[in-house]
């Protein structure tokens, strides 16, 4: 039970209190079970107060001090703890649903079994904290740091993690479905056994994290980082259906889509035959490659437009256009005005695409002499325009590319 006299001074309101507390200082607050339930207590210094089992419900807590302080079980259903200091507070088995409380200092606190239920922990600093079997079902947490923190059985499922920091965080067992990760860093995180069905992830960092027997089922994946990370033992498939595990995030999904879908193995088995890949500046040339496409399709081929965008040209850019160019049966690259886009030119030349080059009246005979020489080059096709271009497309490349991939020039 709590003292009455401490809850007598606190309801007289926190000016009242905040002095009492400074003119007793090894005085630690009893408010066991009190009922401060819709209390307004913001700014209220209450350091090592042991609040279990209190009635906190709806009470502003924003800006106070409860560091150290003691929250188990209390109730802080839909609470507002806005920058509230409560690091190393025990709140473990508290109830947090709907509770507002961005911002705040939760650094090493205890939250075990913690119910955070649609709260909203917005850029709270959570780092090193306990939140093992906490839940955070609907939780939001973006951009939230939580760093170095144990989510072992964790629930948060559809909670936002966008662009929070998980570095070095243990989410053993965690329940991530539904759950939002997009620019999520999981540096060095520790992942066995955790759910990331349906979940969303576009460039989420997981380098050198640990991942094991972890469930990807209808996971949404784009610009993962992996990098060094450990990977082992995915399971692409849903729940009462026969296991079928991999080793690698991205792989994964692609078995998924092969073991369900009839046309997708089809489309991968003619992607050799039939993908066309045209790499051009669609800023300045898409009339062009529009056109190309279209004589492509007519041809009862599937064009893929890479676009060497100036502002974006650089090594990652050529390594990207390589890795596509491996997949196609051929390439088709318009070159033109090559000396302000130089990157084109380095796809052909460094990375030795075989092609047929179709090459306008303006361009030097040394790009034209360098381009011949790699040795796999058809015939070189000078090209005076798009409707010369489109005129040659099924006598000229497509019917010729029966073993050459090919790089055309448009004008």
């Amino acid at each position: 039970m709590a003292k009455r006299e401490h809850v007598e001074i606190l309801t007289k309101g926190v000016d009242t209190w905040n002095k009492w507390r400074e003119s007793n200082p090894e005085e630690k607050p009893d408010l066991i079970g009190a009922n401060l339930s819709w209390t307004n207590l913001i700014n209220a210094n209450l350091r090592e107060a042991n609040l279990q089992r209190a009635n906190l419900r709806g009470a502003n807590l924003s800006l106070a001090d409860l560091s150290k302080s003691n929250l188990s079980n209390t109730d802080l259903n839909s609470a507002k703890l806005n920058k509230t200091n409560l690091s190393e507070a025990d709140l473990s088995w508290a109830d947090l649903t709907y509770g507002m409380v961005n911002d705040a200092n939760l650094v090493n606190a205890c939250l075990r079994g913690t119910n955070f239920t649609e709260a909203d922990l917005r850029a709270a600093d959570l780092r090193g904290a306990d939140l093992s079997w906490a839940n955070l079902n609907m939780a939001n947490l973006g951009k939230a740091n939580l760093s170095r923190a144990n989510l072992k059985g964790a629930n948060l499922t559809g909670a936002n993690l966008n662009w929070a920091n998980l570095n070095k965080a243990d989410l053993s067992w965690a329940d991530l479905s539904w759950t939002q990760l997009n620019g999520t860093t999981l540096i060095e995180a520790r992942l066995i056994g955790t759910f990331f069905t349906y979940a969303h992830m576009v460039n989420t960092n997981l380098e050198r994290a640990f991942l094991e027997n972890c469930s990807i089922y209808g996971a949404s994946t784009w610009g993962l980082n992996l990098n060094g990370a450990t990977q082992s033992g995915y399971i692409v498939t849903p729940p009462g259906e026969p296991a079928v595990v991999v080793d690698d995030f991205e792989i994964g999904q692609l078995i998924y889509l092969l073991l369900k879908s009839e046309k997708l193995g089809s489309f991968i088995e003619s992607i050799a035959t039939k993908l066309v890949l045209v790499i051009g500046n669609r800023a300045e040339r898409e009339s062009v490659l529009d056109e190309i496409c279209k004589g492509i399709s007519k041809h009862n081929h599937l064009p893929v437009v890479f676009d060497v965008n100036r502002g974006l040209a650089n090594s990652q850019t050529v390594e990207t256009a390589f890795i596509l160019a491996q997949i196609a049966r051929f390439t088709i690259s318009d070159l033109s005005d090559t000396k302000s886009n130089p990157p084109e030119v380095e796809l052909l030349v460094t990375n030795a695409l075989r092609s047929k080059e179709y090459i306008p009246d303006n361009w030097t005979d040394k790009i034209i002499n360098d381009i011949s020489n790699l040795g796999w080059s058809l015939k070189v096709l000078r090209c005076e325009g798009k409707d010369f271009l489109l005129s040659y497309l099924q006598e000229k490349i497509l019917g010729a590319q029966t073993s050459h991939k090919s790089t055309t020039q448009g004008s």
